[in-house]
This record gives structure tokens, sequence and C-alpha cells, in this order.
């Protein structure tokens, strides 16, 4: 990020990059979806916390005003860029498959309690990224994509595969949505341009058997399994939730809808969604020892800045799906798929590597797939 936004500004002056900037409505609105926003509806008594959840917002200004300069970005740059990315989820998966070998049974049995493997990163934004990087070691197969020699575009099918497996080896349970989702766009987009049905319904059934198969043959994705029936349970049953990873959230839930019913129209303020929260756990749930954010960033949005604010974010972050020739777009859709379900089960938006994940991955594919180039020209 540091990289792109310090590339803009030598290639041209600040005011050039102003001019440009408001002639992208992609960009403007993105900047305007969750840097802005919380600007405009300030209503926060703790400070502190309200300049730290703008502070994590920061590249939604740098970004794309840097992304608006005429830095060219060509297709095999793109590419090149992308490759990066799966190359380095590639890593980051060996080693921690490696540390995973070397204590087999004690990490198998920690799935039992809601634990997952060690890691470098935090579990869920990682295993949403290595469900992104499959997809892109498959999308870049796909395109033919080489950086010397042939035999490079069947590497990534093999890091396409090896990341798919792993995700499930992970088992992590916002990865695993996110990786089956980039499988039906493409399965849509192969309905879509096919029309072949049967064969549709044959790639739909050995889906169901993986997913089965999986299941019932992977330590890890097994117990967490048994886990995730655990831990429903407990819910439904009202039963003691300390500890329990999906109860939590779903208190986090009902927690965030109690709040936007205080204010429904421009929420409790930015600054204070973590003081409101802290107070209803201790209300409504004090034997849980940590309290938790709403883990979902739309009923975050709806809590922090009402219905105004969301309806807002709604419009702003995902207008660029809504851009001419944008259902083109499969590295965007895939993307943007993912991140609505993510939204459902986690507040992406409130952690820096969250921010950094989310938005770069707008704004690379905006460079190149919407045929546009960064110069504001309608074709590449």
């Amino acid at each position: 990020m540091f990289g792109i936004l310090l590339t803009s500004f030598v290639q041209e002056p600040i005011q050039v990059h102003a001019q440009q900037f408001w002639t992208k409505k992609s960009l403007v609105l993105l900047t305007l979806s969750t840097f802005l926003l919380p600007l405009y509806l300030y209503n926060s008594i703790d400070l502190h916390y309200y300049y730290e959840r703008v502070q994590i917002r920061a590249p939604f200004l740098a970004l794309p005003f840097a992304f608006a300069s005429g830095m060219a970005i060509t297709r095999q740059v793109y590419l090149k860029l992308l490759s990066g990315f799966v190359l380095l989820a590639f890593l980051i998966a060996l080693v921690t498959f490696i540390n995973y070998l070397s204590n087999i049974d004690i990490v198998n049995e920690s799935y039992l309690r809601a634990k997952v493997m060690p890691s470098i990163l935090n579990h869920v934004r990682l295993s949403i990224m290595l469900a992104m990087g499959s997809y892109l070691a498959y999308y870049l197969f796909r395109e033919n994509f080489k950086w010397c020699y042939n035999f490079e575009r069947w590497f990534f099918l093999t890091i396409a595969v090896s990341l798919f497996v792993f995700v499930h080896l992970y088992s992590v349970r916002s990865g695993l949505i996110a990786l089956y989702a980039a499988v039906f766009v493409e399965i849509g987009y192969y309905v879509y341009n096919s029309r072949n049905y049967k064969r549709t319904i044959g790639i739909l059934s050995v889906i169901i058997l993986l997913v089965f198969l999986s299941v019932r043959f992977i330590p890890t994705l097994n117990n967490k399994w048994t886990n995730t029936l655990a831990d429903i349970h407990v819910y439904q049953t009202n039963a003691y939730p300390n500890y329990n990873s999906l109860t939590t959230r779903f208190i986090s839930y009902e927690g965030a809808i109690a709040i936007f019913k205080n204010a429904p129209l421009f929420g409790c303020g930015l600054g204070d969604i973590k003081t409101e929260m802290d107070s209803y756990f201790k209300a409504h749930y004090p034997m849980i020892d940590i309290s938790i954010l709403p883990h979902n960033q739309f009923l975050f949005w709806l809590a922090a800045t009402g219905i105004v604010g969301l309806i807002f974010f709604s419009v702003t972050f995902f207008f660029p799906l809504f851009q001419t020739r944008n259902w083109s777009n499969r590295v965007l859709i895939v993307h943007y798929t993912i991140l609505f379900l993510s939204f459902q089960t986690e507040p992406m938006l409130e952690t820096q590597l969250g921010v950094a994940y989310s938005l770069l991955f707008i704004l690379l594919p905006l460079t190149q797939e919407y045929k546009y180039k960064l110069t504001g020209s309608s074709a590449l």
C-alpha cells in the first residue's frame, strides 16, 4: 500500500491527483463509504476510540486517491501482483502445515475447543485470504499466466488445488464459506455461458460429495463440525455461553440490534460502540469474560451509525458492482461475494488487515477489469 501511494505521488503533483480523483465515482464513493462516513455522523463521547476507528480506515482515503493518479498498471503487471499474493499465501499455508505436522494430535484435539492450528495471522482473516489465494491461483491458470516458462501455468493450478485442500484442513468457517463462494461464482458463470445444466448438476453433486467426505475424513474439519453443533446447542438451550465462539457472535448480534433500537436514526456513535457493547454484555451476559464488537459488519454500522449510516455504507461500498461492464469482472465479483458473506460473521473493516485485504482487491481489479486506465480513459 505504501509502495502504491509513494509511486503515485512521485509521478504527479497532488493537485493533479485531486482533479483525477473526483472524476472517478467508484473511488470517491469507496472513500466516502468508510472513512468520511464517521466524520459526517460524528456523535461520539469516547474520542480516543473514535479516532482509533477512523485511523484504521485511513487506507480508504489514501489508496483510492493514489489509484486515481496516472500510474499505469498494465495487464501483465496486474497478473504479476496477483501471482505475488498467491505465492505468499502458499508460503504461509506451507509453513502452517509443516508446524501442524509436528503437533497433529494436539492441534486436532484443540478444534473441539474452538481453537485452530497456530499461524502468523488472525485465523479468520488468514483463512479468507487463503481461499482468495486458491481462487486467484486458478484464475492465473485460466488466464494462462506465466513469468517465463509454459509449465508455470500448471504450477499455479497445483497451488490452487493445494490451497483448496489446505483451507479444508485449516477448518475455519469463514474461510470455507469464502472458498465455496468462489466456487459457486465460477459455476454461475459456467451455467450462464454454456447453458449446460446436466453437467452443472454433475458438478454440484461432486461438490456435495466432496464436502461430505471432507467432514468425514479430515480430522480438523470433523472436530470443527462437532464443535459447531455443540456451540449452536449452547445458544439454543441458553446454556453457559462463555468461550463459545458462535454463541458469543449471536449475542453480539442481539446487542447490536438493541443498541440500534435505542438510537435508530444515527446510532450510538462510532466511538461509543465498544462501550455500548460492553454494557450490553455486562447487563445481559455477565458470565462472559470478554465482550466483542458486533461480529457482522452491517450490524456494526447499524448500531454505530443507525439506519442512515447503514444505507449510506451499503450504497457507496458496493457501488463498483453496479458500474458498466462489472459483471464480466470475475476477480471483483468473487471478491465482493466473499466480502459480503464474511460481513455476516465478521467486522472485516474494523481491523487493519481486514481493511488492507478488502480495499486492495477492489482497487486492483478496478484498474484492469473495468476497462479504464487510472488516467481516466475509457479503455486499456
